[in-house]
């Protein structure tokens, strides 16, 4: 960051401008104010800190006035959305003309590059789900009445170790999916280099750490390390397909379901056997992707992928004798086998909806982009209850097919409806991950309505937001008044929309929660009504 007359400024500069606005939201958090005021101070603040921030370089400060002095909703729409929807249409969708019509652009978002980030994403999401209550809690985890993850002392060493490894994974995910593969470590073999990136050593770390707690007794993680080992080995034949190659996703899905359905069948005792035809399958699998990949066969791969996905699934529930079989590698069947295909079925369309409407967003005038995100939401509730009635048909066709009850439909809607009645709000802990399972399809249109609110800061006043911008970029040193009103004004031009957001949630939490109790009530009995067609 550089000061205007090219000097960097001091520590102490940097030091006041971020510590002096958290001094003052500690003193507005202790103040006896209303809760919403205490929010609405507490933002206005923190972004006043980071106006401050941004007044000390003259390029931020450009940057900053321009999106400010914007004359319409579209033109800061623009600003927000138009670099991540290139990349990402760039990066998943097939290139189309400008003009091109809606569903023109619909059927160019709907690739096969995007269905294998839908399947590395409903791979990594339900395995998440599960481990959300452990990391915070320590409390057992389970589905269907079977323990997925047992129970340890909060704060524990089990606990302490078992969540550093996750968080662990988790940077070492988000390093490689950022491009951050600068070499940290080189290995001189006999025929060449091998290359250790920061993502690498990190994921590596955790996972010998996380082994080597559970040989001596302090992560009783069973099943929980069975799936971290099942997902290096995954990921590890993912890169070593080059990740360039975009199959990442089908291999950690491959990974999984195999791991999944073979360990379900063979059960622990022949655990390394189950390990073993798991990654066999997954390395000739990605062998033949990568081959489609390259050769123009992307579609019919992953169209022949899901289809005998589908296929294994059903043949099995309906050859395998499942009597003998605990409850938790039936549950596992179930929601590392048949969840993540479906979820990645349904969010490869909300994806690719949420990317068409936002395109068409950066088209119009003005503030009709509001609607289109009104729209996106709409599609979005609409998949939502697909998704839940597809999957509680998928579910009861594999207890048919099995002729024995793989999946508890029936305790599981009891639960929900003894909670719905209860005094209690929301989800019992046990339960919550059933709700966010069918939320991932909400996730884009989640971020695209809230993109669109956050650029309606274009309903401050053009006359005051080009004052401000006009100050931001003129001020010298020693002006101090046109410091102030681009300090101030800037972090209350950018501040009610956030407060409109935050206003508009607490309404919603507040005035209209009898409506979204009816919503998740009528939600309940959709699903009931789903169920109770197929005898539950």
């Amino acid at each position: 960051m550089q000061e205007r007359d090219g000097k960097t400024p001091s520590l102490g500069n940097v030091t006041t401008r971020i510590f002096a606005p958290l001094a003052l939201i500690v003193a507005i958090a202790a103040a006896p104010f209303p809760i919403f005021v205490k929010l609405a101070l507490g933002v206005y603040v923190a972004i006043l800190g980071l106006m401050a921030v941004i007044e000390e370089d003259s390029r931020m400060s450009e940057l900053t006035a321009a999106w400010l002095s914007k004359e319409n909703f579209n033109d800061a729409y623009l600003r927000i959305t138009a670099r991540p929807v290139f990349r990402l249409r760039a990066r998943y969708a097939y290139p189309t003309p400008r003009n091109s019509g809606n569903m023109r652009s619909l059927r160019a978002a709907l690739t096969t590059r995007l269905y294998d980030r839908a399947m590395l994403i409903a791979v990594a999401y339900p395995l998440l789900l599960l481990l959300i209550p452990w990391i915070f809690s320590g409390d057992v985890v389970k589905i269907g009445g079977a323990t997925i993850v047992p129970s340890v002392d909060t704060y524990g060493a089990s606990h302490i170790i078992g969540t550093s490894c996750i968080f662990l994974s988790i940077t070492s995910v988000v390093l490689r999916i950022s491009k951050m593969p600068n070499p940290v470590w080189t290995l001189s073999l006999s025929k060449g280099e091998m290359q250790w990136t920061l993502a690498d050593l990190i994921a590596y770390a955790s996972y010998i750490i996380l082994l080597a707690a559970f040989s001596v007794d302090l992560v009783p993680l069973n099943v929980a390390i069975a799936f971290a080992i099942a997902g290096c080995g995954a990921v590890s034949v993912a890169l070593a397909f080059e990740f360039a190659e975009n199959i990442a996703g089908a291999v950690a899905f491959l990974g999984a379901v195999a791991f999944a359905t073979t360990l379900a069948v063979a059960g622990e005792v022949a655990f390394a056997k189950s390990f073993f035809f798991a990654f066999v399958i997954v390395v000739l699998a990605a062998a033949l992707l990568r081959y489609a990949s390259r050769n123009g066969h992307r579609l019919l791969a992953y169209s022949i992928l899901t289809i005998v996905t589908l296929s294994t699934l059903l043949l099995l529930a309906l050859s395998v004798d499942w009597q003998g079989i605990p409850e938790l590698y039936k549950a596992l069947f179930i929601f590392f086998g048949f969840f993540p295909l479906i979820n990645a079925i349904f969010d490869t369309f909300s994806y690719a909806i949420s990317l068409s409407l936002i395109r068409r967003g950066l088209r119009i005038r003005k503030r009709s982009a509001v609607g289109l995100a009104l729209l996106d939401l709409f599609e979005a509730s609409l998949l939502f209850f697909l998704l839940g009635a597809a999957l509680i048909f998928g579910i009861t066709t594999l207890n048919f097919l099995a002729e024995i009850t793989l999946f508890p439909l029936n305790n599981l809607f009891q639960e929900l409806k003894d909670s719905s009645q209860s005094d209690s709000t929301g989800f019992p802990l046990g339960l919550y991950w059933v709700p966010l399972m069918v939320f991932s399809t909400l996730i884009p249109t989640s971020i695209h309505f809230l993109v669109a609110l956050v650029s309606l800061q274009t309903l401050a006043p053009e006359r005051f937001r080009c004052y401000v911008a006009d100050c931001l970029v003129n001020m010298t040193e020693t002006d101090v008044a046109n410091r102030l009103v681009a300090v101030t004004g800037g972090a209350l031009i950018i501040t009610l929309p956030v407060i409109a957001i935050g206003l508009i949630l607490w309404l919603i939490s507040k005035v209209l929660w009898p409506v979204l109790s009816m919503a998740q009530s009528g939600y309940l009995k959709w699903l009931s009504w789903i169920g109770s067609m197929f005898g539950l």
